[in-house]
């Protein structure tokens, strides 16, 4: 039941993108300087825990749907459906020491502020909705996040109705949910919240249709 409910929603949200003119394509999103700050919340609220947590640079996988790619209309809406393995390279507390799982939807709704038949620039905000699970060394954690990014890209319309893309920007977002591990010898975590930033650049490959009015 629960797929079927997923398999609609999902049907819901790309068949109008994919009816009308666009571009559908793969990209790889790779994230630089991400940091969080937080608290790790413990059951009797005696032995809470600050967050400081230092991510290494990765890369990810992506699908994504876009609206308009090189046409003369000012405005865009890209969907992103992203898969990352956020990995800890310097954090409190120490244990985090393996990849998270993180899968990410990225609302995207850019404004053309320069074009002709070859090129497009765009400026616009982009809001971050996604899942992130963590589980090693006796240290647990499951949350949803939620952000929001100024962004800017470029997109270079080539022959053949094929498009490269490539975007930067630099998040704010907040995370939170439940948490597993001791915290002492009596107590143990039961939740977290915490404030992720960072920036991420995103390369991809287009396929665009429906765009005869290009510039």
């Amino acid at each position: 039941m629960k797929k079927t409910v997923a398999s609609i929603a999902a049907a819901m949200i790309l068949t109008p993108m994919i009816l009308q003119a666009g571009g559908i394509g793969v990209y790889i999103p790779y994230s630089m300087g991400h940091k969080t700050t937080g608290t790790m919340y413990s059951t009797l609220g005696t032995s809470d825990y600050d967050l400081d947590e230092t991510l290494k640079d990765k890369a990810g996988i992506g699908l994504a749907f876009t609206s308009n790619l090189g046409k003369e209309d000012m405005f865009a809406y890209t969907l992103g459906l992203e898969y990352t393995t956020p990995q800890y390279d310097n954090s409190s507390p120490s244990v985090l020491s393996d990849s998270a799982t993180k899968i990410g939807i990225i609302n995207t709704f850019g404004f053309g502020v320069y074009g002709n038949e070859i090129i497009k620039l765009w400026i616009g905000p982009r809001i971050n909705l996604g899942y992130e699970t963590y589980d090693s060394n006796g240290y647990s954690r499951a949350g949803m996040e939620i952000g929001i990014a100024p962004a800017t890209g470029i997109n270079v319309n080539l022959p053949g109705n094929v498009s490269i893309t490539f975007d930067l920007d630099y998040k704010f977002a907040w995370q939170g949910g439940s948490a597993g591990g001791q915290s002492s010898a009596i107590d143990s975590f039961d939740a977290y919240t915490s404030s992720p930033t960072g920036m991420t650049a995103r390369l991809g490959v287009m396929y665009r249709f429906g765009e005869e009015d290009l510039y």
